[in-house]
């Protein structure tokens, strides 16, 4: 069976709508408008598109074929924002049925999910005979019925097929608030009294349904009727859904915000070819959170924030940030890395659900990360807290729109980490395809994050500790690194050095950054604990320095750089294998080391190797400091002594020499090859020729690679 352009979710399978959604006020009257516009790599555009991911294994995968385009429906764009957070499924690929009875395993299984599905004890229901161990929605009932968030029918019955009348939906969530410890802000006067039919609501259900009123989280019927017994649509479910997430707290004014910050630093960070650019950090504690931002102003007007909110106790749904916009119109992009399209809609009030946002008015352009949630886990790692992420709302205000970065509920210890970047004039080139392109690259919600204390990368299985949704502290911050080649993009430039600032503030003492991570490979193979040396990923970023120098003029950083090309040559002379054909002697630097010690040598890998000798001839050139090209031309002769050792009989090249003496492993596909052909150049334009074994390497590893169809 083939479905064209859609995406299999890590998570398991879930069909939902990420586009077509509806210019509206949610909580008001239908008002018609134009689908968004996904545009496709060829300028086609498609009206909807689904994707595969969580939620069919309850759901039911039925019908088979590609999802046509349905008509609109009032509540569109609640309906994509409960699928986006995972919190209702479809009922097939193709339908949601928006209008269909909600049921009672439906709702408990929402706020299940909400509460980031963390009852994880299995087996048998108690005193449920008609919810089985096996059912899709045993944990999400347990959980509800062992917290009192929804009481079964009698002592042995759920029903969760049954559907839930208004008046009983407006306990649960009082239950599931109360729960949560979450307080909402109501308004006054507007309570449970002010409909027609208020005495038809049941005892039980009265000081629930005027909570549920007052918080603005259901509304009533026509006739000013409240309609307690009547039952609840998967429809007005998701908006009221939407709304509890939105609805949950009041953000301080501009005026209330700049006043609570008990400390504020401000300083010139670095210059560039532009001028100076300043950083101010900032920091305000309550009893509740800890709030901090780190904001990057430069001659051009462009800032970029990195904000953090850290929850001293069990903190509700918040909002972290807010902006205005004194726009009349503009446009909205994200890029879909599941269905690899970029989804474009006008500036309206509504809410989008996580993402990366690109944001352009006649005045202005923003680039917004919504907040992600973490909590702090051993050797640096962090685990990424997705139940908990927030969202963008956006509302239009008399003159303007309020763009409002939106917090889920934290815990205690857990933070949420945003990001935003503003100018006054357009960074993007968004008719260039190259432009574009890397901003697909440069994406910062799925492996890559940038967080305020750094760069972090989705860890793999052979790190320590090890989670699903772990990430680790990465070096290298090879998104920041790219941005500083891409010199004619001002939001690259801006949100680049602002990256590469942060990092170089990790530097230590030694003049490396230590990888806080634990490798199960390194400790198992060589006795190393986290807090290593990687030759590769340190060369990477002081590359990425160097750049910053020669493309934005950050001359500053050349010093922080020789601290680590001075620490690299005592790596070098101090760990490193000595190689000869007999007549030429050269080295072979090893990759890692640990300043508490191993149990040997390490192996030398080409990659490093040659990342290595490329940054020391390219820091060479820019200071002038022979010694360090002097280095590079060792490590060269040591590949050049053992090139055909290198060579494999396919033509691919080996991954490294071993300290036993011998050569092996996987080479990567294509990664090997690009730093060979860069230090070649480098080495022909010290030497003025090129190097016969480098050319040799080079021209195997191309043959292999067009023989596997990867070049």
């Amino acid at each position: 069976m083939n479905f064209p352009h859609i995406g299999i979710a890590a998570l398991g399978m879930r069909w939902y709508n990420s586009c077509n959604r509806q210019s509206q006020d949610r909580y008001a009257a239908l008002r018609q408008a134009a689908p968004d516009t996904v545009i496709t790599d060829g300028g086609k555009q498609m009206k909807r598109i689904y994707r595969l991911g969580l939620g069919l294994l309850c759901a039911g995968l039925l019908a088979a074929g590609i999802p046509q385009a349905a008509a609109a429906h009032w509540a569109d764009q609640s309906i994509d924002f409960v699928q986006e957070q995972q919190w209702i499924d479809p009922v097939s690929p193709q339908d949601f049925a928006p209008d269909a009875p909600v049921s009672r395993a439906a709702v408990v299984t929402a706020l299940y999910r909400m509460n980031g599905a963390a009852w994880e004890q299995g087996g048998t229901v108690p005193g449920f005979a008609d919810v089985a161990a096996e059912d899709c929605c045993a944990d999400a009932v347990y959980w509800a019925a062992a917290h009192g968030v929804v009481n079964g029918v009698s002592e042995t019955a759920f029903r969760p097929g049954d559907g839930i009348t208004r008046e009983q939906l407006a306990a649960v969530l009082q239950r599931f608030a109360d729960v949560r410890q979450e307080i909402f802000e109501e308004q006054a006067g507007a309570g449970a009294a002010v409909f027609t039919d208020w005495a038809q609501i049941r005892p039980y259900a009265v000081e629930s349904v005027d909570w549920a009123v007052r918080a603005g989280l259901l509304e009533g019927r026509t006739g000013g009727r409240f309609a307690p017994q009547d039952g609840c649509t998967r429809a007005e479910l998701s908006v009221i859904l939407e709304r509890y997430a939105m609805r949950q707290s009041v953000l301080l004014s501009p005026q209330d915000w700049a006043a609570a910050y008990y400390s504020a630093a401000e300083e010139t960070a670095f210059h560039t070819d532009e001028g100076a650019v300043q950083r101010r950090v900032e920091r305000q504690d309550t009893a509740d959170t800890v709030r901090e931002t780190q904001t990057y102003t430069d001659a051009a007007g462009r800032t970029v924030q990195t904000g953090r909110v850290t929850a001293r106790s069990a903190l509700p749904a918040h909002a972290a940030a807010q902006i205005e916009l004194d726009a009349g119109a503009g446009t909205v992009r994200r890029y879909d890395a599941a269905a690899g399209r970029w989804l474009v809609q006008p500036l309206r009030s509504g809410t989008l659900p996580r993402g990366m946002y690109f944001i352009r008015t006649e005045t202005q352009e923003l680039i917004l990360v919504t907040p992600q949630s973490y909590e702090r886990r051993e050797n640096g790692m962090i685990e990424w807290l997705p139940a908990q992420d927030g969202v963008l709302q956006v509302v239009q205000r008399e003159q303007g729109y309020s763009l409002i970065l939106r917090s889920g509920m934290l815990r205690n210890g857990s933070y949420s980490d945003y990001l935003i970047v503003r100018a006054p004039a357009p960074m993007i080139d968004w008719g260039d395809p190259d432009a574009v392109s890397r901003w697909e690259n440069y994406h910062l919600t799925d492996r890559n994050r940038w967080c305020l204390d750094g760069y972090y990368y989705l860890a793999p299985s052979t790190y320590f500790p090890y989670g699903r949704n772990y990430f680790h502290n990465q070096p290298a911050a090879y998104i920041a690194c790219k941005m500083m080649r891409d010199r004619h993009d001002g939001a690259s430039r801006a949100l680049g050095l602002a990256m590469m600032d942060g990092m170089r503030r990790q530097q230590n003492e030694q003049g490396y950054i230590p990888v806080r991570s634990g490798s199960v490979w390194l400790r198992d193979s060589y006795g190393i604990a986290p807090g290593y040396f990687d030759t590769r990923w340190n060369s990477d970023l002081w590359l990425g320095m160097l750049d910053a120098a020669y493309h934005f003029g950050v001359t500053e950083w050349l010093a922080p750089a020789q601290r680590y090309a001075d620490f690299l040559l005592v790596h070098a002379e101090e760990r490193h294998f000595t190689v000869s054909d007999g007549v030429r002697e050269g080295w072979l630097v090893q990759d890692y080391w640990h300043p508490e010690g191993q149990r040997g040598p390490t192996h030398t890998s080409l990659n490093h190797h040659a990342a290595e000798a490329v940054f020391l001839y390219r820091i060479a050139a820019m200071t002038g400091e022979e010694s360090y090209a002097v280095m590079a031309d060792r490590m060269v002769r040591g590949i050049e002594v053992t090139a055909s050792r290198w060579i494999k009989p396919n033509h691919d090249l080996h991954y490294s020499y071993r300290p036993d003496g011998t050569w092996g492993g996987t080479d990567y596909p294509d990664l090997t090859y690009y730093d060979l052909i860069e230090l070649q150049r480098l080495y022909t334009a010290r030497h003025g020729t090129a190097n016969g074994a480098l050319t040799r390497l080079i021209a195997s590893k191309k043959s292999w690679m067009q023989a596997q169809g990867v070049l």
